[in-house]
């Protein structure tokens, strides 16, 4: 499995708990790596919206 993460420099997140951010990430990565075929890729990108 190839993790391709592209992220800006600064990431400002607000309203956010950073508590279930980081339920919800490791949730994401470690399902990637049980379910994702051999040879596969994982993407991650972080996109600034409107404020």
């Amino acid at each position: 499995m190839t993790m391709t993460v592209n992220l800006p420099e600064r990431v400002r997140i607000r309203l956010a708990d950073p508590e279930r951010l980081s339920q919800l990430f490791d949730n994401v990565l470690e399902n990637s790596k049980r379910y994702t075929d051999p040879g596969g890729q994982v993407k991650i990108g972080l996109e600034r919206g409107q404020e």
